[in-house]
């Protein structure tokens, strides 16, 4: 009994001594002028995330599911890790005034080969009675699109009933007037997981993932409405594969939940929170393989319904933006523009009616 007292009082000493370490270690260790980063495992030993020293300590102090039984933290933690990547965003202009991309970025602007109009929420006012696109949004894009240059993205709630009619109303819209469309189903095109309602779906669009790989960069829009507001187990390794054989440099994710939202909880509210009955986690993009080595870019729609203004914020190698629409005038949409060798993302003011 005395020498198991014993171990347990060492293997304390052991714990505490290391976490000192690792203090020390954030005050003494710089990689590359960033600031250093320490791994936290939950009590499963599943990694959480990588965090500076004060996350870090925050994480620890208020995560109810770390309980700091996981021994792989103890050595973790005093680790010092390198940042994703060295070239952030290289191949990437933002005129986004909500961005703060470190450093910013300005990429020389070639010949344009494709245009994405990225729309959010694009069924508009919560109480409209319209059954269809508000007119600034389709007035805008009339002017502004080329048949053969242009593409729309909807990012969810893209219909307020979720019908045969309402699904071919927008289908004879998108495949009319582009040469390609990406959907991220919404809370509302599925209904609560309605049956019937996503039979509807699939019977007029036939997949709920859009992909298109530019060499460069890949865009991908997946469907993001389940619990745990991820993609289902057999999407993910869809696109892992995908990742995997892409050589882009760049990834666009295109989703309608905010399924990052644990990262930024106190700054930002989504439009709501339907369907959402599981924990976030803290590395939302941890599911992604290829998450360390390409930039991603993830745009969510379900948003600005209310008049919020875009949300934009970079973490590492990663960037996190919510934008939509809710009729307003302050409404705006993000516009992808890809050239050759380059892409530029810009936040576009739509026009009164």
């Amino acid at each position: 009994m005395k020498n198991l007292m014993n171990k347990k009082y060492l293997v304390s000493i052991f714990i505490i001594v290391s976490i000192i370490l690792a203090i020390i270690g954030y005050q003494n260790e710089k990689i590359d002028n960033n600031e250093t980063l320490y791994e936290v495992f939950d009590r499963e030993c599943k990694l959480i995330g990588s965090y500076e020293i004060e996350k870090y300590e925050e994480i620890l102090e208020s995560n109810n599911n770390y309980f700091g039984y996981c021994i792989k933290d103890v050595f973790s933690s005093t680790t010092v890790l390198e940042n994703t990547k060295d070239d952030l965003f290289t191949y990437t202009h933002i005129n986004i005034s909500a961005c703060e991309i470190s450093p910013a970025r300005e990429v020389e602007q070639e010949i344009l080969i494709r245009e994405i109009f990225v729309v959010g929420h694009a069924y508009g006012m919560p109480n409209t009675e319209k059954s269809f696109f508000p007119d600034r949004l389709t007035n805008f894009l009339n002017s502004k699109k080329s048949r053969s240059l242009s593409s729309i993205a909807l990012t969810g709630d893209f219909v307020k009933i979720a019908n045969t009619e309402s699904f071919m109303k927008v289908k004879k819209y998108i495949s009319e007037g582009f040469i390609s469309y990406f959907l991220a189903l919404g809370n509302h095109e599925i209904l609560h997981n309605d049956v019937n309602v996503i039979s509807t779906f699939y019977e007029t669009f036939d997949s709920d993932i859009f992909v298109e790989d530019f060499g460069h960069v890949i865009v991908i829009a997946a469907n993001f409405s389940n619990d745990n507001w991820l993609p289902s187990s057999s999407q993910q390794e869809e696109i892992n594969y995908l990742l995997g054989r892409s050589n882009a440099n760049t990834v666009v994710i295109l989703s309608h939940q905010l399924f990052w939202l644990k990262e930024y909880e106190s700054e930002i509210e989504p439009n709501s929170y339907s369907l959402l009955n599981k924990e976030l986690p803290y590395d939302s993009l941890g599911w992604i393989e290829k998450s360390k080595e390409k930039d991603i870019i993830v745009i969510s729609g379900d948003y600005g319904a209310f008049g919020q203004p875009t949300f934009c914020k970079q973490k590492n190698n990663k960037l996190f933006i919510a934008n939509g629409i809710g009729d307003l005038d302050s409404d705006t949409i993000i516009q992808i523009k890809v050239f050759k060798n380059s892409i530029e993302l810009e936040e576009v003011l739509l026009k009164s009616k």
